[in-house]
């Protein structure tokens, strides 16, 4: 187990959690994933036989169409009595989340 202590409020509270547990700690530069250079990708794509590449492409042909349609869009049509309905749709420019406290010890709060 690793012991730590959050800002909570004006005071900390503190927890113990498994030692697989990964924790974002503001401030501590987290290393970048591995990357595969582009010309290795490149090699790899070439080397790959036909058949496998076709399927792994019209699978994601097929993945790209159904979320491209679950995408939320601004509309505006006419309602049947007449008036022009519709919805504005926005992107969020920052977002936060809240996090339930206290001093019982429920998952969430952890």
């Amino acid at each position: 187990m690793k012991h730590f202590e959050f800002e909570y409020g004006a005071g900390t509270m503190g927890a113990d959690l498994p030692d697989s547990t990964d924790v974002f700690i503001p401030g501590v530069t987290v290393p970048d994933p591995p990357c595969i250079p582009e010309g290795q990708l490149e090699a790899a794509y070439r080397a790959c036989p036909a058949p496998p590449v076709k399927a792994m492409e019209h699978a994601a042909a097929n993945i790209r169409d159904y979320n491209e349609k679950l995408l939320t869009r601004t509309q505006e049509w006419t309602s049947p009595d007449g008036g022009v309905v519709g919805r504005v749709v926005r992107g969020l420019t920052r977002v936060g989340i809240y996090v339930p406290g206290g001093t019982a010890a429920y998952p969430s709060s952890v």
